[in-house]
């Protein structure tokens, strides 16, 4: 798996609480390159809102980037989000005992 690939799956896998409590004590933002940043943080202060919720959606998280979060971005770095979040959406989920292995 590619280093970009490898960032886009973090950032889908932390769409669960469960997988996110994990990955934030060892990656930050700075992690991330070219809108994964902002969608890390996004996904972070969904959690810290709502701790509630166990699991965001790709359309709950772009909600939240382009309504509440980040609503006041260029139209670039929407695109360039929305791109990624495509991207997210259409990676192939890996088996829990291969994602617990990660950790």
């Amino acid at each position: 798996m590619e280093d970009g690939s490898l960032k886009l799956y973090v950032l889908k896998i932390i769409l669960q609480k469960k997988y996110f409590n994990r990955i934030k004590k060892i990656i930050s933002d700075s992690f991330f390159t070219n809108g994964g940043a902002d969608i890390y943080n996004a996904i972070t202060r969904i959690y810290e809102d709502n701790p509630e919720i166990e699991e965001i959606s790709i359309s709950d998280l772009q909600l939240s980037l382009f309504n509440t979060y980040f609503a006041n971005q260029s139209f670039q770095a929407q695109n360039s989000i929305k791109d990624l979040l495509s991207r997210i959406e259409k990676i192939k989920d890996m088996n829990e005992g291969v994602v617990e292995e990660c950790y």
